[in-house]
Formats: structure tokens, sequence, C-alpha cells
């Protein structure tokens, strides 16, 4: 069974600015923060998408991109670059940091490192020639790398995931490898 507000965090951290209408540090951190305002939120925006045009934007995108962002989430939680990273034994208070399987293989992550990076992703969020919202991902971005950044911020906030999930320079550190990505392929794909 998939929480409902779970879905909605999710697709609240890959909303781009362009649809949110807000780049303040509260909204980048709200998914995280406060999972009740993305219900609330969905809800006015469902209630009102009829009448109000960027209230049906937020609506449409959050409809569209949820079924990305759940497979997102899961791909990441359990993504086999965590394991060489030892972030395990660093673990020192806000949480628990990741749980392993039985084959000693990290099978969870916590939200507090998650979000920020599913926070990055929403650099990649791009409407189809029909409109539909999904992930678009260059095939130059390294999976790995990302994983490490996420890491790097997970060690300097003391290697306290909940530290990290509420911090909005954990979030913007870890948008600047998709973001400056996204930006040097346009100005490539501009100039040929």
């Amino acid at each position: 069974m998939i929480d409902t507000r779970k879905v909605l965090q999710l697709a609240r951290l890959l909303m781009p600015t362009s649809i949110s209408g807000n780049s303040a540090a509260a909204e980048k951190l709200r998914a995280y923060k406060n999972p009740e305002q993305c219900l609330t939120d969905f809800c006015d925006w469902e209630e009102n998408k009829a009448v109000n045009p960027e209230k049906k934007k937020k609506y449409d995108f959050t409809v569209q991109i949820a079924p990305h962002a759940i497979i997102e989430y899961g791909a990441w939680e359990t993504h086999a670059a965590w394991n060489k990273h030892h972030i395990w034994e660093e673990t020192k208070k806000g949480g628990r940091a990741v749980r392993r399987n039985k084959s000693n293989k990290i099978s969870w992550v916590s939200p507090g490192i998650l979000f920020p990076l599913m926070g990055a992703m929403s650099e990649f969020s791009a409407a189809d020639s029909k409109g539909r919202w999904q992930l678009k991902k260059p095939d130059r971005f390294k999976d790995e790398e990302m994983v490490r950044r996420a890491v790097n911020q997970f060690r300097a906030h003391g290697s306290d995931p909940m530290a990290m999930g509420r911090s909005e320079a954990a979030y913007d550190a870890l948008r600047i490898y998709p973001q400056t990505l996204v930006e040097v392929l346009r100005d490539i794909e501009a100039n040929e």
C-alpha cells in the first residue's frame, strides 16, 4: 500500500519552479517538514482547478508526475551506489541513515537523505510533446555522482539525516549537478 501523503511529498519535490511559482526556502523544505501541507495544498488545487489556471497547472503536474516520483524514489532508495560509501557506520543522531538487507546491501535510505536528492531531480521534470509531465534524465547524468554528492552532504550535516532533510543548503548543493548538466546540454544544443 502506498501512503497518499508520501506520494504528494515526492511529487512536490519534483515540481519545478516554473510550476510552483515559488523558489523560497519554505517551498524547498515543505515536502520533508510538512507532509500534511502537501495534502492540504493538493486538495485546494483539485477543488479550484476549474477556476484558477495556476492551481490547475499544479494539480495536473502532481497527478502526471506521481507515478514517476514513486519509481524514482524507489530506485534511489535501493541504488547499489550507496553500498560504496560506508554511511551505515557514521550515523550519530537524527535516526538511522540506512538499513541493510540479509545480503548486507543497503535496502533503505532515510528520507532526510533522499528528499534533497529528489528535490534535485526536479531539474529533469519536463513536459513531453503532448504536455504530459515526466522525468527526462540526460544520458550524461551519472547516478553514482549524485549519490556521492548526497553522501558528502550527509557528512557535512554531521551524519544526521534529519538535519540534512531540514537544510536548505543540502537541497541547493544537490541541485547544482543536475542544474549545471541541463544548462550545459541546452547550450550545446543551441549552438549546433
